[in-house]
């Protein structure tokens, strides 16, 4: 019996195996190039012209528009308190900011609050990578949007975070829109 567990323990060891060291070597300018203004000239990221009903179904621009949405309220609430503060905005938050944005016209009927937040997401995240805002200066724009009043009562923050939210995806409406009517001339 010993011996047998003495086997299995040595089959074991020869199925795990130490990982190798893994060397990577980052040559400057191999991921991106950044111009003498420190801006991101990377073209890989920047998407094709979209119609805003595709830019608002796009999965994957939800994907990348969650984690910005949730940097830019981060920072926001970081600045407001005095100290960083990592922050998820719930899907009913930006549900709420694509009906009083105007922007429920444009995503099909009977749409929960997830799939509206991830259309207020993926046209975030489209309008980032076209380069129609950059992160810090939206921060502080949607930081001078908060009333200095206390953040611990929930139900203030949402109303709050709905207002700054449909602020931004009111104007990201009107550059997409613009955009629009320049790729239809």
């Amino acid at each position: 019996m010993k011996n047998s567990k003495k086997n299995s323990k040595k089959s074991l060891k020869n199925l795990i195996k130490p990982a190798k060291k893994l060397q990577v070597s980052i040559r400057e300018g191999d991921l991106t190039h950044f111009s003498e203004n420190n801006e991101c000239d990377c073209d890989i990221l920047k998407p094709e012209f979209k119609p805003l009903k595709e830019i608002l179904t796009d999965k994957s621009l939800a994907k990348l528009g969650d984690n910005i949405v949730n940097l830019l309220y981060s920072l926001v609430k970081s600045k407001l308190l005095g100290k960083p503060d990592g922050v998820k905005v719930p899907d009913t938050v930006l549900a709420e900011a694509i009906r009083q944005a105007g922007l429920r016209k444009h995503v099909s009927t009977r749409q929960n609050a997830d799939s509206l937040g991830d259309a207020a997401e993926a046209l975030i995240a489209y309008s980032w990578l076209k380069g129609h805002f950059e992160i810090k200066e939206t921060a502080e724009h949607l930081t001078a949007l908060m009333p200095r009043i206390n953040m611990l009562n929930r139900k203030t923050e949402k109303e709050i975070s709905i207002k700054i939210f449909t602020s931004l995806l009111q104007n990201l409406l009107k550059i997409i829109e613009s955009e629009s009517i320049q790729n239809n001339k």
